[in-house]
């Protein structure tokens, strides 16, 4: 009777859904040289949408190369605040939580079979645009109604 081969099994590449892409590059897009860097690649000559989908390509690679699923990635190589300002400026949901929670939910988001980025939003990154400011303001004055 012959032994079964000790070899392990290659991982396979698995398909990204179309949802998870356009959030990749959403997320890409005002954060290229952010994700540049934590990426170690160089994509200073690429004109502006040549770079995202290098990026998002790399991103997809690095999924498949660690067997992570969106949600992973984000809570694993993403910071807070980059992650924290992408789901109130793109995404409209709060900003609350620490990596895990916010990688939750922007996967839950990009899960949706009509996923699609708010087509205004502005470039993301980790300083917080003047509309999130009045926003809070807004959610503050609501907070003091209710507890008066």
């Amino acid at each position: 009777m012959s032994r079964p081969s000790r070899r392990r099994e290659t991982s396979k590449i698995v398909k990204v859904p179309p949802g998870v892409l356009t959030g990749l590059k959403s997320l890409v897009k005002g954060n290229e040289e952010a994700i540049a860097n934590m990426l170690d690649c160089d994509v200073s000559e690429d004109e502006n949408s040549k770079a995202v989908d290098t990026l998002v390509q790399k991103l997809v690679d690095c999924l498949n190369v660690n067997n992570l699923n969106a949600e992973g990635l984000l809570a694993r190589f993403f910071g807070a605040d980059m992650l924290s300002t992408y789901c109130i400026t793109v995404l409209g949901k709060s900003g609350k939580g620490k990596e895990p929670v916010l990688a939750a939910r922007i996967s839950r988001e990009w899960s949706k079979p009509d996923f699609s980025p708010k087509p205004d939003h502005i470039a993301v990154g980790v300083e917080p645009p003047a509309e999130l400011e009045a926003t809070e303001q807004i959610q503050k004055k609501k907070k003091q109604k209710l507890s008066e």
